[in-house]
């Protein structure tokens, strides 16, 4: 017997020593990535970083962050001769994030950048954490770290840190507002969620989301937060500097949209029919642009609403697989993805994997569609050293391969991971895309219905207590 103890006593210190062994090696793993990507260069190779930290700068000054972008948006026109000027050098977000970033001033340009890497790593680590907590899971150290170390071999991982660009810190924004909704903290949660919209409208999808899911309250305070942020900094910058970012944003969702390393819908649409200075159009005509592009868009918005159930939020796996769905489809209907945008590909990779740990693995099909989303994770690891042949030459034919294949890569992984998301939710619940769809179109009224009657209910609560508040606080006076 005490043989046995001993053998058990010996079993258990080894397993504690080798999970311990093991979260270090995923913590050395993630600290040696970031060392090899921000290691001193002879030249400046943080172009997105630099920007943001001379819009900070000119913010803390009193100046417009704005100006350069906005006279480069009004000045320049798509032509042969200007594909070595494009948008992506200027500071293009709105004034709220330089301001997040104004602290980093008080450090030289190198110094901050180190400081900004070191905490994009810190927001993936807790990026991974938070959509866990929203999925009802309370991961262990070792286990989160596991994750983030998978999430941490991506390819984009290590271009982001290479260009200490802002989208790990709008990954994190985005999964710690749900993070705080969950934890009944919906006031944070939409702090945060309105910041990540300002930065980027790109995500403004969220809150209409947050309307389909009945999460009224939330998507009013996101809204709110949302306008305060976006309008704050114009009270010390001015009138003019609030009249510069509609034409920013105009810019680099319409002149901007071919950009060679941009890849929604829209942006490849815009290389084949606008022109641009990058490859010769197949046809030059831009409302062809504008026609698939909505299509798209049509198309993408009813699959999501059909298959996304309007329910309210809940700590548990379906919750973050169908923000994650919705992520996705963020994506594909934005006018302008770049290939770092895709950070937002982290939500759908780990709500499938809470569906898929939580599923039984004997049902037909879930382990095809585990194994595609294993597929889609290598691919986003990989994503940057495919080996994928060119061709030159001005022949329609060399035109479309260039526009369609090599430069439109990233576009076909989104779509094929939204279809396998479409699949793992019909395994798991029996219910076809299609199916969703038709049954979408036969309940659209009362559906419409009790939306807008659930609509009412809540906002006849909100101020209801914003009453009651306010009568409390006269009443706290008047004692």
């Amino acid at each position: 017997m005490e043989t046995l103890q001993q053998f058990l006593r010996s079993d258990r210190q080894a397993a504690r020593v080798a999970r311990l062994l093991l979260a270090l090696g995923c913590v050395a793993f993630l600290v040696g990535e970031l060392l090899v990507q921000i290691h001193p260069r002879p030249y400046v190779f943080f172009p997105d970083f630099q920007n943001d930290y001379n819009a900070a700068l000119a913010l803390h000054h009193g100046l417009n962050p704005l100006e350069p972008a906005v006279t480069w948006a009004r000045t320049a026109h798509a032509s042969a001769d200007q594909g070595a000027a494009v948008g992506g050098i200027f500071y293009a977000y709105a004034p709220i994030f330089a301001l997040v970033q104004m602290p980093l001033t008080l450090l030289p340009l190198y110094p901050a950048y180190v400081v900004w890497c070191v905490c994009s790593l810190i927001f993936l680590v807790v990026s991974v954490y938070a959509c866990l907590r929203v999925a009802g899971l309370r991961p262990s150290p070792l286990y989160l770290l596991l994750l983030a170390t998978a999430i941490g071999l991506m390819s984009i991982v290590r271009l982001e840190f290479v260009v200490g660009n802002v989208d790990i810190f709008l990954l994190f924004l985005v999964c710690t507002s749900f993070w705080a909704h969950s934890s009944r903290r919906a006031a944070l949660g939409a702090v945060l969620l309105g910041l990540a919209c300002v930065t980027k409208p790109v995500l403004l999808p969220f809150i209409v989301f947050l309307l389909w899911k009945r999460e009224f309250r939330f998507a009013l305070m996101t809204v709110v937060a949302f306008a305060v942020l976006l309008l704050a900094p114009y009270a010390v910058l001015g009138g003019q500097a609030l009249r510069d970012l509609p034409d920013i944003w105009r810019y680099w969702s319409n002149e901007n949209a071919p950009y060679l390393n941009a890849y929604a819908p829209k942006n490849v649409l815009a290389r084949l029919f606008n022109p641009n200075p990058y490859v010769q159009p197949v046809i030059n005509v831009a409302a062809l642009t504008t026609i698939f592009w909505l299509a798209v868009v049509l198309v993408v918005v009813v699959i999501t609403a059909a298959v996304v159930s309007p329910r309210r939020l809940a700590a548990d796996a379906r919750t973050l697989f169908e923000i994650g769905l919705v992520a996705t489809a963020v994506l594909l209907v934005s006018p302008l993805t770049e290939i770092t945008y895709m950070f937002l590909l982290v939500i759908p990779l780990l709500g499938c994997y809470c569906c898929l740990r939580a599923a039984d693995w004997r049902t037909p099909g879930l382990r095809f569609v585990a194994g595609g989303t294993a597929f889609v994770w290598l691919l986003l690891c990989t994503m940057t050293k495919l080996p994928i042949p060119w061709v030159s030459g001005t022949s329609v034919a060399s035109r479309l391969y260039y526009s369609l294949i090599p430069e439109a890569l990233p576009l076909y992984l989104m779509i094929a991971f939204f279809a396998l998301q479409l699949s793992l939710l019909h395994v798991l619940t029996g219910l076809s895309t299609a199916g969703a769809i038709r049954q979408l179109v036969r309940t659209a009224p009362a559906l419409a219905k009790q939306w807008v009657v659930d609509a009412s209910t809540a906002f006849r609560g909100v101020k209801s207590r914003i009453i009651r508040q306010a009568q409390e606080a006269q009443v706290s006076r008047v004692r």
